[in-house]
Parts: C-alpha cells; sequence; structure tokens
C-alpha cells in the first residue's frame, strides 16, 4: 500500500495518438493504425485517451478489412467500457464487426470492482475501505488510485496502492478525517483502477459524480451525565435508604424494595 500523495501525477499526452486518430478520420488508415501502434507504447494514459485509441484503432483496422485485428481492438474498448458505443454513421464494414464485438462481450462478465465502506462512521475514527475485484476480462487491473476530500477542500488527494488478485478483498484504512470537527463533515470519493503500466482502465464515479460519506460528529458527554457520576450518587442513595429501614424496623431486612435508575 503506498503513502499518501498530494499532487496528482502528470500524464503525458502523445503526438501520435492525436495524429493517428486524424489519420483515421481522414480515411488514411494505414497511416493511422502506425501512429496508433506506436502510440500504445506511450502513455500512460487517461482513462478517456485509451478508450479513443481503441475505438480508433479498431476503425482503421475495419477500413483495412483486418477483422480479427479489429475485432480485438474493439473487445478492449468494451473491456474498458462495456457500455461503449460507437457513432452510427461511421462504414458499415465498422459497425458490422463492432455490434459483433459487442455480442461476444455481452455473453461475459464486464470488468468490474466492488468496494465497501461501513454506514456510519465518526469524524475521529479511522475509516476502513474494501477493495474487491470481481472481474477483469483482460487481466489489466493492477494497482488503484483512492481519490478524497472533505466538501469545502479545494482539492483531491489520492492513495496509490496494489489490488489484490482477483475474488480476494484488499483493505484500505484511512486515518480520521477530521479530528478537530464540531458538526457533522461529508467526505467525497472516488476510484480509478490502473494496469501495470500506469494506464486508467477502469473508473469508479469521478471528480464531477464523487460518491458521498456522512461523517457523524457526537459532542463529548457533559460531566454531570457520566454514568460513574450517576451510580456513585445511586450508591450513596441506597445506603441511605437502607440504613432508614433499619432504624424503623430494628432488623434487618431480608429485601429492600425499590429501583435504582442510572442513566447511560
Amino acid at each position: 500500500m503506498g503513502a499518501l500523495l498530494i499532487v496528482l501525477s502528470l500524464f503525458g499526452g502523445s503526438s501520435n495518438l492525436a495524429e493517428g486518430m486524424q489519420a483515421v478520420q481522414d480515411f488514411r488508415a494505414e497511416e493511422g493504425i502506425a501512429h496508433l501502434e506506436q502510440a500504445k507504447q506511450e502513455g500512460p494514459y487517461q482513462y478517456e485517451d485509451l478508450r479513443l485509441l481503441y475505438e480508433h484503432l479498431a476503425v482503421g483496422f475495419a477500413y483495412l478489412n483486418r477483422q480479427e485485428e479489429s475485432l480485438a481492438a474493439f473487445d478492449m474498448l468494451l473491456s474498458l467500457d462495456a457500455g461503449y458505443v460507437v457513432s452510427y454513421t461511421l462504414s458499415p464494414k465498422v459497425t458490422f464487426l463492432f455490434e459483433k464485438a459487442r455480442t461476444i462481450a455481452k455473453a461475459q462478465q464486464p470488468t468490474q470492482i466492488q468496494l465497501n465502506w461501513p454506514e456510519l462512521t465518526d469524524v475521529d475514527r479511522p475509516l476502513p475501505f474494501t477493495f474487491e475485484v470481481v472481474a477483469d476480462r483482460q487481466s489489466m487491473l493492477k494497482q488503484g488510485l483512492f481519490f478524497r476530500r472533505l466538501v469545502g477542500e479545494p482539492s483531491f488527494t489520492f492513495l496509490q496502492f496494489n489490488l489484490a488478485p482477483l475474488h480476494q478483498k484488499g483493505r484500505l484504512e484511512l486515518p480520521p478525517q477530521a479530528l478537530d470537527a464540531r458538526e457533522d463533515k461529508f467526505l467525497e470519493f472516488y476510484f480509478v483502477g490502473l494496469d501495470a503500466t500506469g494506464n486508467e482502465v477502469l473508473r469508479w464515479a469521478d471528480s464531477q459524480h464523487p460518491r458521498k460519506l456522512v461523517l457523524k460528529y457526537t459532542p463529548p458527554t457533559p460531566w454531570y451525565k457520566r454514568w460513574w457520576v450517576w451510580a456513585l450518587g445511586g450508591s450513596v442513595l441506597a445506603g441511605a435508604t437502607g440504613a432508614v429501614v433499619y432504624a424503623s424496623s430494628y432488623e434487618t431486612p431480608s429485601l429492600l424494595k425499590g429501583d435504582v435508575r442510572v442513566p447511560w
């Protein structure tokens, strides 16, 4: 598990990616594929750019009637995003292969990660999360980035950590998030999955639509309401009652009736 990182890494841009996409869009498929194959060796890429890379590779291969390579690229695209769609205005060569790839992909479980966390957590308590890779069609998921911030903070910070193997649970525990808080706080968070080379291959929520968790603030109990104060007072009262009963009956009673209520 990695240490807390304060500044986001800068994902490098790729001229090969941009030139390859443009060439495919201009129907210069061979030139485009050459750039895109080179771009695959570059990166790492953000999630959106990686999807565009494989979409344009698949389209370029389809234009050249290289169907198996086109299907493989479309399959990678659908592993990244099972709900991805291509434009219906593209050539039937492309849309036919994409529909074939989508039919194959639908028969398989999409890449998925499951996150769990407590339903209720105090602001001054550690916050545990568990991560489980439920399905990984291309065996891509290797590391995770867990982004978090309290509502009102200007930016997210994140933890980078290794993911547990498929179907095994890994644990990530955040330290108390607001030790000095005097009111409820809201934690925003999201998750990004990375492959072995650092490409973003999965997103669970995002910075624009993060998940939220309430961190409860519980005021400290005033000293006069603490259990030991009332317990001590109750003991004195019970002792005084026993003395009164003994004095009035001149013998020790076998049973002293009455209730002593201790508020918790």
